[in-house]
């Protein structure tokens, strides 16, 4: 080992000098003390930004919800059509479900949409023609469809919509948009 002369400053710091080495020091300490957490002022600013996301896109949501349930409900008026013809193939005419003697078919498609719509039968007294009607049920999502109302589909096929004005609007209330 090499001796090293002591010098009267360095083996005696003045106070001046022993502060400067101290502030030194915790200068270059700083450097490597990671902050944890967020500041308010962060969390705030992310707050706002979620709020106004969700302002943005939860009215979006709920109407692509409604609309994909009408969807569902217009396929189930199909299904419920199909079965309606092949009872008229069977017995040439159609059946008046809903009767004790004929009670309503169970079809999934009924299962999956009874929360949001109901469905009734008219078939008239001579049995040669039939309406079938998807009404939403009240105080559900679907009762605030504006736009369509209920949904009804007849023997020959004609589609219906009790809100619609014209023919555009009912095509627009049987499809996904």
């Amino acid at each position: 080992m090499i001796p090293v002369a002591m010098t009267p400053d360095t083996a005696n710091p003045t106070p001046d000098r022993r502060a400067a080495r101290d502030r030194a020091a915790r200068r270059k300490r700083r450097v490597f003390i990671k902050h944890k957490g967020f500041t308010l002022l962060e969390l705030m600013i992310v707050l706002a930004v979620v709020a106004i996301l969700t302002l943005l896109a939860y009215p979006a949501y709920t109407s692509h919800l409604i609309k994909t349930r009408r969807v569902a409900a217009a396929a189930c008026l199909t299904e419920i059509a199909g079965l309606m013809e092949s009872d008229y193939a069977r017995e040439l005419r159609y059946t008046s479900y809903g009767q004790p003697a004929h009670p309503l078919p169970t079809l999934g498609c009924m299962h999956e949409t009874h929360r949001y719509y109901r469905y009734t039968f008219v078939v008239p007294d001579v049995g040669s023609t039939f309406t079938i009607r998807a009404t939403p049920v009240p105080g559900s999502s679907q009762a605030k469809d504006t736009g369509c109302g209920y949904l009804s589909l007849t023997n020959a096929g004609v589609k219906g919509a009790e809100k619609a004005k014209n023919s555009a609007e009912t095509l627009a209330c049987w499809q996904v948009q």
